[in-house]
């Protein structure tokens, strides 16, 4: 949003209220999931730093132009995957400013005692999950975490699914089309889960995906990567579908 209205704009401002990381659409000429891919199967610590390295190496620290830093590990929240924030910071086109303190009128006053001039003010603070035809007994996105198996079946209404209701470092579209399968499975009769749904989110949510900073927000994060390898080994667990083959007469009607 930032860099975009730099593009038109006389000004613009970036606030954040905390440091997160930067990272870069590409790392070594690779696009950077394609590039997390590939070292899928080294331990998530060596991953962890080898990328904090590479940063660090290619761009940086935030300090270096006037962002705060971030105060949790990569991953620990979600990510500002973005080439051109740096860039343009580092041109003058995004001029880096505080957190906010109070609005009066047009002047904002922010936490340093600064206070300037704005004529619009975009606040990117994300969404909040709700759905309120949706009895809390079946749902509740009011505390965290999210009960719900591989983000997608609730423990109390199992023939109910949310399909996409995820945060993938990454890609959301494999993910939520392998949800879709399984679901479509269990409707058939194709797959059911090994133990009760209870048990299985008990164990989703003692060792989750990615450990991030406690947060409403961080409540439906998952690994992509690993996210996606559990919903195929469920679909490919699951009864074969039936086959059904075409009619003659319909098949002769489709070639006329």
């Amino acid at each position: 949003m930032a860099v975009e209205t730099s593009r038109v704009s006389k000004h613009t401002y970036i606030s954040w209220r905390r440091g997160y990381y930067l990272i870069p659409k590409f790392i070594l000429g690779e696009p950077v999931d394609k590039f997390y891919y590939r070292h899928r199967k080294w331990p998530q610590w060596a991953q962890l730093r080898g990328l904090k390295f590479l940063l660090n190496l290619i761009q940086g620290k935030n300090s270096a132009i006037g962002l705060p830093e971030p105060d949790h590990e990569i991953f620990g929240s979600h990510p500002t995957l973005n080439s051109d924030l740096y860039l343009a910071i580092r041109h003058g086109k995004v001029l880096p400013t505080g957190d906010i303190d109070r609005f009066d009128g047009k002047t904002v006053h922010f936490v340093d005692g600064s206070s300037r001039e704005f004529d619009t003010v975009v606040a990117c603070t994300g969404f909040k999950i709700t759905h309120p035809f949706l009895d809390k007994s079946v749902l509740d996105l009011s505390t965290s975490p999210v009960r719900l198996y591989e983000k997608m079946i609730p423990e109390n209404l199992p023939n109910l699914y949310f399909i996409g209701l995820f945060q993938p470092l990454g890609c959301i579209w494999p993910g939520a089309e392998l949800q879709a399968k399984l679901a479509a499975r269990h409707l058939a009769g194709l797959w059911t889960p090994k133990r009760p749904l209870k048990a299985l989110i008990d164990a989703e949510l003692a060792d989750p995906d990615v450990h991030q900073v406690e947060s409403p927000r961080h409540t439906i994060t998952v690994n992509d990567m690993a996210f996606r390898a559990r919903l195929k080994a469920q679909i490919a667990r699951s009864k074969p579908a039936p086959v059904h083959r075409t009619s003659p007469g319909l098949a002769s009607i489709a070639a006329e």
